[in-house]
């Protein structure tokens, strides 16, 4: 069905058919969601993108409540930038990086040792366009000795360099990661945890974008909306681009459960589009927690709802109670690891979990 309907697209000329794989099938289980909308939002990405390829370095905001879609939406636009021949070097933040200066370029770092071990023109290439001190880099990032040709006896502590000469450094070695052969997607999740180094580092990043006109590089900040107040420095930024993540039309939200489901009863799409709220991830978890639950099950003729336990989870009138309902049937003591998994963090060590809530 899914072929079918985008050769018949193809044919008519449309370019990127808005088809949603796997909408129509006859499923007996669930699978991921798929993504749905945005449409908006990727173009203006795509116009940020090509602004970049043009010279002229971009850089945008993008944030959205938790649970909106925000982190979908990175790994569909960034799978764009690579068809696009982009190079993708992606940080993130943690709960714990405000007490960990720069924490958030780590995984930027390792992005370009992991491009770099061997590729001795990437190096080159790079050490061309970066214009900056590069012992006081490697100081400041230690990691990067292992591919930048740098004397050990010539690194000093990050301590004895000025910050106004780290932020310079800094934003010349972020910006000569993008070059004519290889632009750069520079793609910073979870900003709003950043240290007050890394801030300063973002305010410059802005102010350097409109003066230097010479760099393939887009810059992507990420965050979520509740964590990031009127006052917070994210909103002092100034950014080539700025967008906020609406909430799913009920069309929407009908395609993301169809998605996991296939074809569904009427009664279940409603109660899927009131229960989600526009929120992609309430819209999956309430999916799940029906079939959990066996308000929806499968019979020959598809899937069916059981007005008892349908009548229950519709007395679920918020998302909240829906959560706590799918929790609820969970094993104590996989309740209990989850519980040590949350106080660890957003990201956790399985074996620590397991460790620390004394299970074997």
């Amino acid at each position: 069905f899914d072929l079918d309907r985008l050769a018949s697209e193809l044919d008519r000329g449309v370019e990127d058919p808005d088809i949603v794989i796997g909408s129509q099938d006859d499923r007996s289980t669930l699978i991921e969601p798929s993504f749905v909308g945005r449409r908006d939002e990727l173009q203006e990405l795509d116009r940020q993108l090509e602004r970049s390829l043009a010279g002229e370095p971009s850089l945008v905001l993008l944030e959205g409540l938790s649970g909106s879609g925000k982190s979908r939406l990175l790994l569909e636009f960034y799978q764009h930038a690579i068809s696009r021949e982009f190079q993708l070097f992606r940080g993130a933040g943690s709960t714990d990086s405000a007490r960990q200066a720069l924490s958030l370029l780590n995984g930027v770092v390792d992005d370009f040792i992991s491009a770099s071990t061997g590729d001795s023109r990437l190096v080159n290439e790079f050490l061309e366009q970066f214009d900056g001190d590069l012992g006081c880099l490697v100081s400041i990032l230690p990691k990067l000795a292992s591919v930048l040709p740098v004397p050990a006896d010539s690194l000093q502590g990050p301590e004895l360099f000025a910050e106004n000469r780290q932020l310079r450094t800094l934003s010349s070695f972020l910006y000569a990661l993008g070059s004519q052969s290889n632009p750069a997607l520079i793609l910073l999740d979870d900003c709003q945890w950043a240290d007050d180094l890394t801030y300063k580092l973002l305010k410059r990043l802005t102010l350097e974008a409109t003066l230097d006109q010479s760099r393939p590089v887009m810059f992507l900040l990420a965050c979520r909306t509740e964590e990031v107040g009127e006052n917070h420095a994210l909103r002092e930024l100034r950014t080539t681009g700025h967008i906020e993540l609406s909430d799913l039309s009920d069309d929407e939200v009908t395609l993301l459960a169809e998605s996991m489901a296939g074809n569904l009863p009427a009664a279940a799409i409603q109660m899927i589009v009131d229960a989600a709220g526009g929120s992609p991830f309430m819209a999956s978890a309430v999916v799940r927690g029906l079939v959990e639950s066996d308000a929806l099950t499968r019979s020959d003729s598809g899937w069916v709802i059981d007005e008892v336990a349908f009548a229950d989870c519709q007395s679920s009138n918020y998302a909240g109670e829906f959560l706590k309902r799918r929790l609820d049937l969970l094993s104590q003591p996989t309740l209990e690891l989850l519980m040590t998994g949350a106080v660890l963090g957003k990201e956790f060590d399985f074996a620590e979990a397991i460790f620390l809530s004394g299970q074997d």
